[in-house]
């Protein structure tokens, strides 16, 4: 596992193509909002990225996310996960491996690849 600083986060994401972005299970205003914020960014700047369609995103939070949301056919080259403290935490039907963690929780357990952690401080 790479801990990465903000600006080899960048690059790295730079580098990429056919992103696929993970909210976490039961996701809040936090992890969407973090998630078409890193979608609508990585769009603008040439790639191709959409965010993974969660069954759990509540009717409340779809119309924020339902442009970034992923197409039935879309293949991933690349998976990052936002605001994802733990393996556990991930979408309950995905089944893959995550390259990049963003995340802001002091707990994170470091099963990405590469993490990019912020932590919150209280």
């Amino acid at each position: 596992m790479n801990k990465l600083n903000y600006k080899e986060c960048v690059q790295l994401l730079l580098r990429q193509d056919d992103i696929l972005i993970l909210s976490h299970k039961n996701p809040d205003g936090d992890t969407v909002g973090s998630c078409c914020a890193l979608c609508s960014a990585l769009r603008r700047s040439g790639k191709n990225a959409y965010i993974y369609k969660n069954s759990q995103i509540s009717d409340k939070l779809k119309p924020y996310a339902e442009k970034y949301l992923a197409p039935q056919d879309f293949k991933a080259k690349y998976t990052v996960a936002v605001d994802v403290a733990t393996p556990q935490l991930l979408p309950e039907d995905f089944t893959g491996t995550v390259q990049l963690c963003i995340d802001h929780h002091p707990t994170n357990t470091a099963y990405a690849q590469d993490l990019f952690l912020k932590a919150a401080s209280h």
